[in-house]
């Protein structure tokens, strides 16, 4: 039956035309579930900066090991790779109450070569969260 299609040349066009047709749609899907990927990255990174500047600012005698052992926590589940990737940084000018403290949180986006390659993009994506609170009154 495919010789016979291959044989006759509008057997051939069609069979082109739906492998093209099907290439196509791979790449699309591809390029939807990268994009997919990395959205999910960005929320879970602000996630991840929110609840450490939460915690963070809740536990005023040692801001920074607070912040720093949340975000562990929470991105030991989500995050690929995250303990080569990710570095976080908190920012606060004393922990007397009312005073600000920022969590920022970077995370090297993994590399997959289809969409550095193909879609012509840079290779080393960083998605970059903040989150600031107010360092509460402990009793």
């Amino acid at each position: 039956m495919i010789k016979a299609l291959l044989k006759n040349k509008e057997g051939s066009e069609n069979i082109l035309s739906f492998l093209f047709v099907i290439l196509m749609l791979f790449i699309l899907f591809i390029s939807f579930a990268q994009l997919i990927v990395l959205g999910y990255a960005h929320l879970y990174v602000q996630q991840t900066a929110y609840v450490s500047a939460r915690a963070a600012a809740s536990h005023p005698e040692n801001p920074e090991k607070y912040a720093v052992d949340t975000f562990q926590k929470y991105a030991s589940k989500f995050l690929y790779d995250w303990q080569h990737r990710a570095a976080v940084q908190v920012i606060y000018n004393s922990t007397n109450p009312g005073d600000p403290v920022t969590v920022i949180i970077s995370y090297n986006f993994p590399k997959y070569p289809l969409w550095t390659k193909f879609l012509r993009l840079d290779p080393n994506q960083k998605v970059t969260a903040q989150a600031t609170m107010i360092m509460e009154e402990t009793p």
